[in-house]
């Protein structure tokens, strides 16, 4: 089997994947032709349970088509430079993108932080990636433990960390909640602002309201600075 049919094995067949629509591409987005071909052959989906989404050609849900994901005045807007000339193709369940460069290379948008790394030379790379280490690709087995706790994950929703797991001192004591994918991309976005704007001297506060959760920065008292470099 290649690594496409094994991930395609992985498929969840209770997600009802929408008919492949190529005017619904991104405009203009350089796409690999292997990964045009996958979409064709199968339109996007839900993998491992939910824990990896690839988005796929298609209008609707807006929360599975490449156009509106990838939209410039959407989501990506908040995070700035750091997804210009990228196309996200897929994610997991936390909010972390995995995205097309100008080169047909893969990169990793980390929600939490903003942060862009190189992930894989091509789309075939990565799904070799995606099927040979999907507990390291996608944090798996933190994933399994929150649907094995609380059930399915909803369709178009990604886990949302308190604390987040930059700040966790101790990560299996974070809360994990399903929150709407767009509004997650947006919490991430406004934290990575926060951390990249940060002032010398304050830290960052995280507070519930009924709007969710709420990111501000106060001044660290100078008797907690001692001994701080």
């Amino acid at each position: 089997m290649t690594p496409l049919d094994r991930l395609f094995a992985k498929i969840d067949p209770l997600f009802a994947t929408p008919p492949f629509d190529p005017t619904a591409l991104p405009p203009g987005a350089p796409l690999p032709p292997s990964y045009r071909r996958a979409l064709e052959r199968r339109n996007g989906g839900y993998f491992y349970g939910g824990a990896l989404h690839l988005f796929g050609a298609c209008r609707e849900p807006a929360f599975h088509s490449l156009g509106i994901w990838n939209a410039a005045d959407g989501w990506r807007a908040s995070f700035g430079p750091a997804t210009g000339g990228l196309t996200f193709f897929a994610e997991d369940a936390f909010g972390d993108e995995f995205a097309f460069g100008a080169s047909g290379r893969v990169f990793a948008l980390r929600a939490e932080s903003g942060r862009v790394e190189e992930l894989a030379d091509d789309f075939d790379q990565w799904l070799s990636m995606a099927v040979e280490a999907p507990d390291e690709l996608l944090s798996r087995g933190t994933f399994a433990r929150w649907v094995q706790a609380h059930g399915h994950l909803p369709r178009g929703s990604q886990l949302q960390a308190y604390p987040p797991y930059l700040f966790a001192e101790d990560p299996d004591r974070v809360q994990l909640d399903a929150v709407d994918a767009f509004d997650n991309m947006a919490f991430h976005a406004a934290l990575a602002e926060t951390l990249a704007n940060l002032p010398e001297g304050s830290r960052v506060k995280l507070d519930f309201t009924d709007e969710g959760i709420q990111i501000t920065t106060e001044e660290i008292p100078p008797e907690e600075r001692q001994g701080n470099p």
